[in-house]
């Protein structure tokens, strides 16, 4: 290998495969050329488990994300990276009815398919799961260690399911009393719900789990599409966005959702 597939491979066995897959397939940029050596379905055959034990599920560094990602999307035909945009629960052969989220992998590179599931609170799945109390009331503790263990049994419970992601925490900060979510969230103060959040998030993710921070930003409204939300520039971002800041910066959350309601006047 020169020394661009080293980088790529970062020394990683399941990884250096990918590239050798890729490297003999005559894929590039995604495309499969007709010139292909090998068909891309009978690349990689056999190499990895139809099923991942809960150990082989575990943080990685930010190092060794960026070399798998990279060195999987030059394997992935344009089919596949087409296949993965698609999320729908219904597509899910067997949580069907509990998943919010379902997204194909792709078996032949070691990409498993991801579930994700709503909340808060607990992870809402047709197996049985546990329901702790409401966020707003974990928000009164002001413990973060609390968020915290909260956090780290939902990893372990998404691992228990063969699930991979929990559509929370809820990092808005409320604004109305009479919000249909107010109950979901930590409080009215931007500094308790960060605290929380970003306490929250890594009990999740140094557990094996992923996050997806919801809802970016100022979804605080009475309703959901039909509302607007007017904030001024230094308040939006001094309250209404730090938590989810915070979250990136301080928790390496794993994705952000985007609220409902238009901001200003847009979506």
């Amino acid at each position: 290998m020169d020394s661009k597939e080293q980088r790529i491979a970062g020394g990683d066995e399941y990884t250096e495969q990918a590239v050798q897959a890729f490297m003999e397939s005559g894929q590039h940029d995604g495309y499969v050329h007709p010139e292909s050596p090998a068909p891309v379905e009978e690349s990689a055959t056999g190499i990895f488990p139809d099923e991942y034990p809960r150990e082989m599920i575990y943080p990685i560094s930010e190092a060794e994300v960026d070399a798998k990602v990279e060195a999987l999307i030059k394997a992935m035909t344009f089919r596949e990276k087409c296949d993965m945009l698609y999320v729908d629960g219904a597509l899910d052969p067997v949580d069907k009815g509990g998943t919010t989220m379902y997204s194909v992998g792709v078996p032949r590179l070691g990409v498993p398919v991801m579930r994700q599931h709503d909340g808060p609170p607990g992870i809402r799945a047709r197996y049985e799961t546990t329901s702790p109390p409401e966020p707003l009331l974990l928000g009164c503790t002001f413990d973060p260690k609390v968020a915290y263990e909260i956090g780290r049994m939902y990893a372990e419970e998404l691992k228990s399911i063969g699930s991979n992601m929990k559509l929370g925490a809820q990092l808005d900060v409320g604004r109305s009393p009479s919000w249909h979510r107010l109950k979901d969230i930590y409080g009215e103060d931007y500094y308790l719900v960060s605290e929380m959040g970003v306490a929250e998030v890594r009990g999740v993710q140094e557990h094996g789990g992923m996050t997806m921070g919801k809802h970016m930003g100022a979804y605080n409204t009475v309703g959901d599409t039909l509302q607007t939300a007017l904030v001024d520039e230094q308040t939006l971002h001094t309250a209404y966005l730090q938590p989810f800041e915070r979250a990136c910066k301080e928790a390496k959350i794993s994705s952000i959702m985007t609220s409902y309601n238009t901001l200003n006047g847009f979506f």
